[in-house]
């Protein structure tokens, strides 16, 4: 008995192969499975596109372009690879050389801060080590600088500390009272003029029979030949040197002969407005007086 195979289609309907036709061991006709294999081996043509309107033909992808026409035809990926591997390994070269530029300057900036900073500390540690002291001797005192005292009901002055100098440069002074610039003939109350160092003034002092010495320290204090303000000249018996500039802790002693109006002036220019409190309207007055050009210098002589 001999086997009939059917051959199923792809809509589900089945045909039994024609009669007569030459049978396959494979189970189908030869001419069916033949004509099944030329089926899938044939490809189906591509068909080309409708014309336009126009009647010009669409361009088509993938397909060179003839003729002179407008269109423009981009290069396949394959053709434009090598230019895109340039343009990038030119990006890379010049993102490595802006990276390297930018740490060649940091490190140039790097050593130039660096030089300045130990340029400055040296010029500092120079400048403290060769500067020159101020005029006079320093002064310490034991008591505070605003140690302020009230005189007793007779007027008198209370007990205090004893000054470590003579005349005083620092010390226990009247609160609410001080001596203000200008020549004085007599001795002033030490309580009085402590405070007037205090407030950054110079006062130049003498003990002796000295009429030349005594005129060039008026002329400096007194305010119509001299520094306008913040000077005082007085006479002071307990000293032992015949001249002595003092200032808030500082004093220069000297004999009648050594007081030059250069070394007077170097004193007073270098510690006028100086002491612990500080008036404005003093340092702006002396400030305006250094800047006028037209006034009376006391070192210029008579």
């Amino acid at each position: 008995m001999r086997m009939v195979s059917f051959r199923i289609r792809k809509d589900g309907t089945c045909r039994a192969p024609p009669v007569g036709a030459p049978w396959s061991e494979t189970g189908g006709t030869t001419s069916t499975m033949a004509a099944s294999k030329q089926t899938e081996r044939t490809p189906t043509p591509i068909k080309p596109k409708a014309t336009g309107a126009a009647g010009g033909s669409k361009f088509v992808a993938n397909q060179p372009a003839t003729g002179t026409g407008s269109h423009h035809v981009q290069p396949r990926r394959a053709e434009r690879r090598p230019e895109m591997i340039r343009q990038k390994r030119e990006e890379r070269t010049k993102s490595y050389e802006r990276q390297r530029q930018i740490r060649q300057w940091t490190r140039i900036g790097g050593a130039a801060i660096a030089a300045l900073i130990v340029a400055g500390i040296a010029w500092t540690v120079f400048s403290y080590v060769t500067r020159e002291a101020p005029p006079g001797e320093e002064v310490s005192s034991s008591a505070p600088p605003a140690q302020h005292i009230a005189r007793n009901q007779d007027g008198s002055a209370p007990p205090h500390e004893e000054y470590t100098s003579q005349p005083p440069t620092s010390g226990p002074h009247y609160g609410n009272e001080v001596e203000g610039p200008g020549v004085y003939k007599e001795s002033r109350e030490p309580e009085r003029f402590v405070h007037s160092l205090e407030h950054g003034y110079v006062i130049l002092q003498y003990n002796c029979e000295c009429p030349e010495t005594i005129a060039l320290l008026e002329r400096f204090a007194n305010p119509a030949t001299g520094y306008p303000t913040a000077v005082i000249t007085q006479p002071w018996a307990n000293m032992e040197t015949e001249v002595a500039l003092t200032a808030w802790n500082y004093i220069d002693r000297m004999s009648a002969a050594e007081a030059t109006p250069e070394r007077i002036r170097t004193f007073i220019d270098e510690h006028i407005n100086k002491g612990p409190e500080r008036i404005a309207s003093q340092v702006s007055t002396i400030r305006e007086w250094r800047e006028d050009d037209d006034a009376t210098r006391p070192w210029d002589g008579q």
